[in-house]
C-alpha cells in the first residue's frame, strides 16, 4: 500500500470511493475546496495504483480535526484506515497540533474499536448528527504527547 497527498487528479476517483462509501456522497466541488484549503490535510491509500481509501481532516488552531475517513467496502479490514489515520497522526504532530478530534456514527463499531485500540477516547455525544439515516454521532478525542 502507497500512502500519498490527494491532488486534483485524484478527484474523480476520490469522488466514486465516496459514493460507495457513505449515503450522502461529496460533489466535486467539494474535493476541490478541500484541495486547496491550507489548514487542509487530503491524503489516499494505494495498492495497485487503485484508490482503496483517502482521509480528509482540517487543523484548526492546535487541534486535527479529522472530517472524513472512507474505505472502500471491498478493502476493509485490511488496515487501510489505520494507515491512513496513523498517517494524519503524525502529521498532526509535525503540524503541532495538540489533539486530534473526530466524529463516528454510534453503530459504526468497527469504526469504533479501530480508534478506541489506537488511544482515541470516548468524550462526547451529538444528538442527531448524521442524515440518511439519522443517527447520533460519538466524539473521539486523542491527545499528542
Amino acid at each position: 500500500m502507497t500512502l500519498t497527498p490527494l491532488t486534483e487528479r485524484d478527484v474523480p476517483e476520490a469522488m466514486a470511493l465516496d459514493a460507495r462509501c457513505f449515503p450522502n456522497p461529496g460533489e466535486r466541488v467539494d474535493f476541490q475546496e478541500e484541495l486547496s484549503r491550507e489548514n487542509g490535510v487530503l491524503l489516499g491509500a494505494r495498492r495497485a495504483g487503485r484508490l482503496q481509501g483517502y482521509l480528509l481532516a482540517w487543523c484548526v488552531v492546535d487541534r486535527m480535526e479529522i472530517m472524513n475517513v472512507a474505505v472502500d467496502p471491498d478493502a476493509r479490514r485490511k488496515g487501510h484506515g489505520l494507515v491512513l489515520v496513523d498517517a494524519a497522526i503524525r502529521e498532526a504532530r509535525l503540524r503541532g497540533m495538540v489533539a486530534v478530534d473526530l466524529e463516528v456514527r454510534v453503530s459504526n463499531d468497527p469504526a469504533l474499536k479501530l480508534y478506541q485500540g489506537i488511544g482515541f477516547s470516548t468524550v462526547g455525544r451529538r444528538d442527531d448528527y448524521y442524515r440518511n439515516p439519522t443517527e447520533d454521532a460519538v466524539l473521539l478525542t486523542r491527545t499528542l504527547a
